[in-house]
């Protein structure tokens, strides 16, 4: 996926949705990271980053195709200078996001993975933004910090 906004990423990205699309008609697995973005926290004080509101994108995808789901919650937090750098700066985060990935490589990060769900057991009258919203809070709720907890949104670059 191509986040710069030019006709180029436009079609890179129609592309890139025709490819998942088939994939999953044809049996494959794609991996999706619905938020769109590395999550963030809405305030530098917060402690815990969350992602944005998720796109739309998922849902539209999961209702043409028909797939059965794996949600997996991954554990872990960036830096605090890169939460500090993403109160100040998009370039400066994207920056200090290579410092991340960085600091990463080698380690092991934990995850949760929860039970598979099948399309047909979705309610299937759900819109593109309950659908996306339910997803969020499943996956979430796989951390048992979260419990039945109202999650928040973390702060959205695409609305800067």
């Amino acid at each position: 996926v191509d986040f710069s906004e030019t006709k180029e990423a436009l079609r890179t990205n129609i592309e890139t949705r025709k490819i998942a699309r088939e994939s999953l008609k044809d049996g494959g697995t794609i991996v999706i990271f619905p938020g769109g973005t590395v999550s963030t926290t809405n305030n530098f004080l917060n402690k815990q980053a969350f992602d944005p509101r998720w796109r739309n994108f998922t849902a539209r995808l999961i209702k043409r195709s028909k797939p059965t789901i794996l949600p997996i919650y991954f554990y872990g937090q960036n830096s605090s200078l890169f939460h500090l750098a993403s109160q100040i700066s998009t370039t400066l985060r994207s920056a200090l996001l290579f410092h991340e990935v960085r600091r990463r490589i080698n380690t092991s990060v934990p995850l949760i993975i929860g039970d598979p769900i099948k399309y047909e057991d979705l309610n299937e009258n759900l819109s593109n933004d309950e659908l996306s919203k339910y997803l969020r809070h499943l996956t979430y709720n796989l951390n048992p910090e979260f419990l039945n907890q109202d999650i928040p949104t973390g702060k959205d670059f695409k609305e800067w």
